[in-house]
């Protein structure tokens, strides 16, 4: 019998409690009628406003609601600090002007000369220090067009490529690139982005809502399916969520991490309704309110998340948009990170410690797009992943430690290739794998446990072991 068999019959015995993971959180606001619209970099404070008007607010869990007097035009934003706030805010003759504000000060800024109702101009979003104000201000054609505002420039009029109208809805964090729209001669919206170098549409019918801090990734909608463009691939569309009507709704990305590795927006029609979505690589766009659900968030089951609107750095704090009955309030969600290591690998032969790692995001439905994976192994060794349901193990075996409870299932036996001692590494797609095996039961909220198996001829049990890695399957 090989040391491995030996291995996956051992590992039915040696059941332990399975590991504690980390829960995702979702905590309302503790007023009803709002919606959030902006945050921090750090996800400690958020901005949003009054379904019912007249009213912004910022809020942070550890100082509750700061309240300000603002119009009904816009969406509040805040700089990566919690400070200034950007918002429509009123002069003393009841005209909204898009304008900075902070809780001992207000400043408005300067329109394009235009001004249509009480409206001269709106704000839409800033820049991650507050020094760049973007959003859409009226030109005397009674046109509106977006707009860009420092304390360098003053009010730059960003313009609009057929002589309609235009807006800007998002600012990467320097300051460079503006993302909104810009109507074609038919008055159909089109996503754009303006930069040094001018103005450039990115589809035909859409928006843009946000950018990276350097500008390099934008997300938005085109053509009803979610859009992210990248500076050096272009336009990719994303697609809607599983069971969305192709039809009539439209898959909108409104906010994005850091990295350009988490989109979250909002994706209906007024036929259908709306519900927040989150994206990741891997996982795909994956209903918010389910994914909550499958990370064990209790009390979701009458609730309907309409938007997921803004996103942390890092991606794991998400602010929106949620109903119960007829109401709508905003709310605060956190995510866990998608996978964790742990346990004690074995030292290897060569006198190296192979570490097991990951990329990705698991997925019951992704098809590809989670790796695991392992370096620092053998050159030409021979080495296999197994995983099981059960949980975590700490088990001494073969000079090392087993760290997955039986019963064991093995992926796909691999060859470490490379060079040198430990120039070898494994990768194993654990999303395609799932596909190539129908399922066989890792469902969406499913939590594995796993490790990778090897051989080490020098080695006085002929075999190694990694650390391990737990994750929970997105739905």
């Amino acid at each position: 019998m090989s040391r491995l068999v030996t291995l996956l019959s051992l590992s039915t015995f040696t059941l332990c409690a399975p590991s504690v993971f980390a829960q995702a959180t979702f905590q309302p606001l503790p007023f009803a009628d709002t919606y959030i619209s902006g945050m921090s970099a750090d996800g400690q404070w958020v901005v949003g406003g009054s379904l019912l008007g007249g009213a912004n607010f910022r809020y942070s869990a550890a100082l509750g609601f700061e309240p300000f007097v603002a119009g009904t035009s816009g969406l509040p934003d805040v700089a990566d600090s919690g400070a200034p706030v950007v918002a429509t805010l009123l002069d003393a003759n009841g005209d909204e002007y898009a304008g900075l504000w902070t809780p001992s000060s207000q400043t408005l800024l300067p329109g394009l000369g235009g001004q249509l109702g009480n409206s001269v101009s709106s704000a839409y979003a800033t820049s991650a220090d507050g020094s760049v104000v973007v959003g859409l201000a009226w030109v005397p054609s009674f046109k509106a067009h977006a707009f860009k505002w420092s304390a360098a420039t003053g009010t730059v009029d960003l313009g609009a490529q057929d002589g309609m109208s235009s807006r800007a809805n998002g600012v990467s964090g320097d300051g460079k690139v503006v993302v909104g729209w810009d109507e074609d001669g038919f008055g159909t919206r089109r996503p754009a982005y303006w930069d040094a170098n001018g103005e450039h549409l990115l589809g035909v019918a859409g928006e843009a809502w946000d950018a990276t801090p350097d500008g390099a990734v934008i997300v938005g909608d085109e053509s009803g399916e979610c859009l992210r463009w990248t500076a050096t691939g272009g336009v990719e569309l994303l697609g809607r969520p599983r069971g969305a009507d192709p039809i009539f709704d439209v898959a909108t990305g409104l906010g994005i991490s850091a990295d350009g590795e988490t989109i979250v927006g909002t994706s209906g029609s007024f036929f259908n309704g709306q519900r927040g979505f989150v994206w990741r690589r891997g996982a795909g766009i994956v209903d918010f309110r389910e994914l909550l659900i499958a990370y064990g968030v209790p009390g979701l089951d009458a609730v309907s998340i309409t938007e997921a609107s803004t996103v942390s750095a890092d991606g794991n704090t998400i602010g929106g948009s949620f109903g119960v009955q007829f109401t709508a309030t905003g709310f605060v969600a956190t995510l866990p990170p998608v996978a964790s290591v742990y346990c004690t690998a074995k030292v290897n032969s060569q006198g190296c410690t192979p570490a097991i790692g990951f990329v990705g995001t698991p997925s019951a439905r992704g098809g590809s797009g989670f790796h695991v994976t392992a370096s620092q192994v053998l050159s030409n060794a021979n080495g296999v992943l197994f995983y099981g349901l059960g949980g975590a193990a700490a088990v001494p075996f073969q000079g090392g430690t087993l760290c997955v409870a039986g019963p064991l299932v093995r992926c796909t036996a691999q060859n470490s290739g490379g060079s040198g001692a430990c120039g070898g590494s494994f990768d194993v797609d654990f999303n395609a794998y799932i596909e190539s095996v129908g399922g066989l039961g890792l469902s969406g909220g499913t939590h594995v446990w796993a490790q990778f198996w090897s051989r080490d001829a020098a080695d006085p049990f002929g075999t190694n072991l990694t650390n391990a890695i737990t994750f929970m399957l997105w739905p």
